[in-house]
């Protein structure tokens, strides 16, 4: 991307709220929305009731008084008493920049308390998403990971959270980011356990709802990102299988063909899956596809550049499959005529190369790609700087929707509908 303004194609993006509003497509005619249960793909809602938290008493407030990054603190030696007992006021307070500049200073003088200390953030940050304060947690948790990115434990507890707010793709690229600071072998295991229990309850949820092409498309991010394992390779080709993909499914499979263990795994369910009828879903799901549309793209140093549609205005954006959301800068929306009709769905945290950066997010009435209409549509609007005629990444809330494929030798995006 030549510079970091480009973000690192939002390696992590770290509670990309995205999805507040389910996302409906269509070409030429309109496709209706998927059914909003079970992992959300709505705004918070009050059905994820508050559980409580054993280890202390529910805290006050409600997330009425949301905390900024910079807030009217106490100086540090204005604060008697303990430092555990001051910095869990400093976050019962909401005056989360006090708390981790205590944090802060209490871990450079290598305090022996701060391991309690760590252990109350914890403890408060689940208690924020157990009480529904969203705001509180994505403001204490930007403020802490803009600075300790690499804390396995807060880490997890985001990923948590996004996937409670049925940010998937959000939550895997936080599982990305442990994966890669879990440089201990007792973090390596914390994670995969942890990345385990995520997939487990991700497929469960989804499949219960038969909410089948869903599960594809979390299944193959995770591919995309290189976190997918071999058991999950293979429940990726059963999906294509039972949807009557067999080309797609088996190619997948010949990625295992060489492993000792998986490949014979993968060679009898091939032979199992190839024994069974089809269920009426399957042959409702293998259709025959419509043709892939091929879209011109720019090239732009080693990425490309690829023209979306706001009614009849356009944004080029990069390409990106690291980016769970269509990311705008707040250049190119405010100068967008249909930016005024969008409807603000909130302050949100990004995870960007220069850390993490405060942005907003709005749902746009539609966005056309090629032929293709999506309505009401997210994208992240965030102050950052980008090249001359780039306005932004194209993100996987997009691109999910299709079979994709780049013709690199004639610069095209090759576009197929699910």
């Amino acid at each position: 991307m030549g510079t970091k303004t480009l973000f690192s194609v939002f390696v992590v993006s770290s509670f990309v709220l995205g999805w507040a509003a389910g996302m409906q497509w269509h070409k030429v005619q309109g496709k209706p929305a998927g059914t909003t249960t079970g992992l959300a793909d709505t705004a918070p809602s009050t059905a994820l009731a508050p559980a409580p938290y054993a280890s202390s008493p529910l805290l006050p407030g409600s997330g009425d008084g949301r905390a900024d990054s910079v807030c009217n603190c106490a100086p540090l030696e204005a604060v008697a008493g303990p430092a555990d007992s001051n910095f869990e006021d400093l976050l019962r307070q909401r005056r989360f920049a006090g708390a981790l500049r205590l944090y802060r200073e209490l871990d450079r003088a290598g305090a022996p308390q701060l391991g309690r200390l760590k252990q109350q953030l914890l403890a408060f940050m689940r208690q924020q998403m157990q009480q529904l304060n969203y705001s509180d947690f994505i403001d204490l948790a930007g403020l802490y990971l803009a600075e300790y990115y690499d804390d396995i434990d807060v880490l997890l507890v985001a990923a948590q959270f996004n996937q409670r707010m049925g940010y998937l793709e959000e939550a895997i690229g936080l599982f990305q980011q442990a994966q890669t600071y879990a440089y201990q072998a007792q973090q390596r295991r914390q994670v995969n356990a942890a990345y385990g229990e995520f997939v487990r309850s991700v497929d469960a949820s989804l499949a219960g709802q038969n909410r089948w092409r869903e599960l594809i498309s979390f299944y193959a991010h995770t591919n995309t990102v290189g976190l997918i394992r071999p058991a999950d390779r293979i429940r990726l080709a059963q999906l294509h299988y039972l949807g009557g993909n067999y080309q797609v499914g088996r190619s997948i499979l010949a990625a295992l063909a060489g492993d000792p263990h998986w490949g014979e795994r993968a060679r009898r369910a091939l032979q199992q899956w190839e024994a069974e009828t089809p269920s009426a879903e399957a042959q409702e799901l293998a259709r025959s596809p419509a043709a892939a549309e091929a879209i011109a793209m720019q090239p732009r140093g080693e990425h490309y550049l690829v023209p979306v549609y706001f009614g009849d205005e356009t944004a080029n954006l990069i390409l990106d499959t690291g980016a769970s959301m269509v990311t705008l800068s707040r250049r190119r929306f405010d100068s967008l005529r249909r930016s005024r009709g969008a409807i603000s769905l909130g302050s949100r945290m990004f995870h960007t190369a220069n850390g993490v950066s405060n942005g907003e997010v709005y749902q746009m009435d539609e966005l056309r790609i090629g032929e293709y209409l999506l309505q009401n549509i997210n994208i992240a609007v965030l102050d950052f700087s980008m090249q001359a005629g780039t306005d932004g990444l194209l993100g996987m809330n997009v691109l999910k929707h299709f079979r994709f494929e780049i013709d690199q030798d004639n610069h095209q995006l090759l576009l197929q509908e699910r």
